[in-house]
């Protein structure tokens, strides 16, 4: 899947920094890919929806070989003063970048120098199966789908969720972007039966789609991972908690999404 969003002024600044990380990387032969929130921002404008005001936060994933190669290329950039050792400054924008590929330990995490810990699993998936964006500047970016990037939040909601509700937050946008925009139209051309069985609920059985399409992206020992999570009642009812008043809501939306991952065979 390809899409050009290189007429979006609300994604100009994206465009601008990534346009400038996007030569450094290739220079070095690294492939990177958005993720985080700028990526959800990516693609909602890919499937026709307003941003409004894009994220000011970036974070993108470099496959590296070695930690050598990593810290080459955050070299070439300024470091972000009092954040952690994978953070740089572009164009005026503090940017985190995460390795993966040659980097990551048996059980897919990224031991940085500063002795911060962080799972990548599901970012080389993510990788593989990404869509090719164009930004303004003529940048042409991978961004994970967003059943990737909702495999991705979860690992993110686990790892950090002492210290930041952002990634729930992100998780549940996530989600409720696929009964939104063209992702709707899909919805029901292609997934009725899905809607059928969660009675009509859009929100639901979107959620139970991208739980689906988010488990074939990975190896068994990854989806075991994952289901671990999502059959986590006490952990489930933590995330769903960040929702506020708005809980249950964003409870029903693990539960499709559980029953969608779960559908697929280990």
């Amino acid at each position: 899947m390809n899409c050009d969003a290189s007429s979006f002024p609300e994604l100009d600044l994206q465009g601008r920094v990534l346009a400038e990380l996007t030569a450094a990387a290739a220079e070095r032969g690294v492939s990177l890919l958005v993720i985080g929130a700028a990526a959800r921002d990516i693609l909602m404008t890919c499937i026709g929806l307003e941003l409004g005001r894009a994220t000011r936060d970036l974070d993108v994933a470099v496959a590296v070989t070695s930690m050598a190669e990593f810290e080459g290329l955050l070299s070439a950039f300024p470091r972000a003063v009092g954040r952690g050792s994978h953070s740089i400054m572009v164009q005026g924008l503090e940017v985190d970048v995460v390795p993966f590929g040659g980097v990551e330990s048996m059980t897919r995490r990224i031991a940085f120098p500063d002795g911060f810990e962080l799972d990548v699993l599901g970012v080389a998936e993510a990788l593989g199966a990404a869509v090719r964006v164009t930004l303004p500047h003529g940048v042409t970016v991978r961004v994970p789908t967003f059943a990737a990037q909702a495999v991705l939040k979860l690992f993110a909601w686990r790892d950090r969720r002492y210290a930041t509700s952002k990634d729930a937050i992100d998780l549940r946008a996530i989600l409720g972007t696929g009964w939104r925009g063209l992702q709707l139209d899909r919805l029901y051309a292609e997934e009725w039966e899905t809607v059928e069985k969660w009675g009509g609920d859009v929100v639901a059985a979107s959620a139970a789609v991208l739980g689906r399409e988010g488990a074939t992206l990975l190896e068994p020992a990854g989806r075991a991972e994952v289901l671990g999570m999502l059959r986590d009642a006490h952990l489930m009812e933590a995330l769903a908690g960040t929702a506020g008043s708005m809980a249950a809501e964003f409870l029903l939306q693990l539960d499709a999404y559980r029953d969608g991952f779960s559908s697929v065979n280990a």
